[in-house]
């Protein structure tokens, strides 16, 4: 069974987590049992009941690692350098010469 997730109340989306700031404010209401939530959608903070957090999923997921695109040679590059060494006489396989005259 999936974990629900906490809703935002400005937005209703279903991207708010736990807000890891530590302040001096935030530090007494936590011994209230009052916890910082932050939506990740409108950027909205707000503070719910330690118990209204039960069951739900309070860390976001892990951000998407987007990789650069490869500085290496490109297909095209690859294919065509294939081709040239398969033509090298190196490569050539016994009989090919036979075969083609």
């Amino acid at each position: 069974m999936k974990a629900s997730v906490t809703k935002c109340p400005k937005c209703w989306a279903e991207k708010a987590y736990l807000d890891e700031t530590k302040s001096a404010a935030a530090t007494v209401l936590s011994y209230l049992f009052v916890v910082p939530m932050s939506c990740q959608h409108c950027f909205h903070r707000f503070r719910i009941s330690w118990f209204s957090t039960f069951g739900k999923e309070l860390h976001p997921p892990a951000p998407l690692r987007i990789f650069p695109a490869s500085t290496g040679p490109s297909y095209a590059a690859r294919q065509a350098e294939l081709v040239s060494s398969q033509a090298d006489p190196q490569f050539a396989t016994p009989g090919a010469e036979r075969k083609a005259a």
